[in-house]
């Protein structure tokens, strides 16, 4: 193995972040943005090549999973805590137990699983048998009989709720306060979406929907946002979130960089989507 990547036998933080400030996947700088911004569907996928993304697919939503894919698979290489770097990719373990328990229950082959922390077949072989003591004791205990939810929205969010808990179960009990943090923040975001949209579209009380949300406590302040107010202010709370994991260095400063690159996916999302996604570069 190469030396750089160890330190006394093990990886190392420092080679870890320094791999992370050295690379070409690092966030897209403002000038870039706006260069994308001008750009047309066709443009946004030569300007995102010139800015390190892999350009095997040939539209934008590809691209953006493409790099996605390169990012968690550069951050297993280089991290010297593979269960805290899994922890980050819970969202797709949770798709995992979502794909391989719905095709389980509906006798079908399944869909591409994608990549997270735990072997998409150790995941299906605990669909297979409902038997989730594989994925940890949080899954085990909150997906014991999901697979007698009829319910397909009640079962998405209760894997989705297993699967977050069990990230941030990893999280504290490795002390790893910057990655509790980064991950709290992240749901209380999320749920704070959540409530919003749950509203507009039942025009009904959203905690009817308890199982919509993820399982964090509130920061206490009453939602008087809505819209395009409250998406930033969610955003602005997650980049202050992660600012600090980034100051706290070592796992904090991976976790700083997955979640800007999450950000970044969904926003290059947005912007392909945009009626404004077309003109000159």
């Amino acid at each position: 193995m190469d030396e750089r990547d160890e330190t006394y036998g093990k990886k190392s933080y420092e080679y870890a972040v320094g791999t992370l400030s050295a690379g070409s996947c690092r966030p897209l700088t403002q000038e870039q943005w706006s260069r994308l911004e001008q750009a047309d569907p066709a443009g946004m996928v030569r300007l995102l090549g010139e800015y390190g993304y892999a350009q095997k697919a040939q539209d934008v939503s590809g691209v953006i999973e493409e790099h996605l894919r390169a990012v968690r698979a550069l951050l297993r290489d280089i991290s010297p805590d593979a269960q805290l770097t899994g922890a980050m990719f819970f969202e797709n373990d949770a798709t995992n137990v979502k794909l391989y328990l719905k095709a389980e229950m509906l006798k079908r082959q399944a869909g591409a699983p994608a990549d997270g922390y735990f072997n998409p077949e150790t995941v299906r072989l605990c669909a297979l048998a409902g038997d989730w003591s594989m994925l940890g004791a949080e899954a085990e205990t909150l997906l014991g009989d999901v697979s007698l939810e009829n319910d397909p929205f009640v079962l998405s969010c209760r894997v989705d709720n297993a699967m977050f808990s069990r990230a941030l179960s990893v999280a504290k009990s490795k002390r790893c306060s910057a990655l509790s943090d980064v991950l709290t923040e992240f749901a209380r975001g999320r749920n704070r979406l959540t409530r919003e949209r749950i509203k507009r579209l039942s025009g009904g009380d959203a905690d009817k929907y308890e199982c919509a949300f993820l399982p964090v406590e509130a920061d206490g302040e009453s939602d008087t946002l809505t819209g395009e107010a409250l998406r930033a202010d969610v955003d602005r709370r997650m980049k202050n979130v992660l600012t600090e994991a980034g100051y706290a260095g070592n796992m904090g400063v991976l976790a700083e960089f997955y979640f800007l690159k999450k950000a970044e996916a969904a926003r290059l999302r947005k912007l392909a989507a945009s009626e404004n996604a077309g003109g000159a570069v």
